[in-house]
């Protein structure tokens, strides 16, 4: 009877385990996603301003280098909080 409790716990324990860990790895790969959404943003940018000859594309270029800034301080941050 006592291995079957054993058992129990243990799937208890894991089951606790992999809740822990599920949220964080989908956060991870959420901000992964954005991160190269940004640089896709940032290049997208840069092609239109090789194609106008007129300037660069402030608004594409912004917003891609700061969601790719955004999301790599938040990694760090998420990395200090795991430490």
């Amino acid at each position: 009877m006592w291995r079957i409790e054993r058992v129990i716990q243990l799937l208890d324990e894991t089951t606790q385990e992999t809740m822990r860990i599920v949220p964080m790895i989908s956060i991870v790969v959420s901000l992964v996603v954005l991160f190269f959404l940004g640089i896709a943003l940032f290049i997208g940018g840069m092609l239109g301003a090789l194609q106008k000859e007129e300037g660069i594309n402030v608004w594409l270029v912004a917003v891609g280098i700061s969601l790719a800034l955004t999301v790599i301080m938040v990694m760090l941050l998420l990395i200090l909080l795991l430490i």
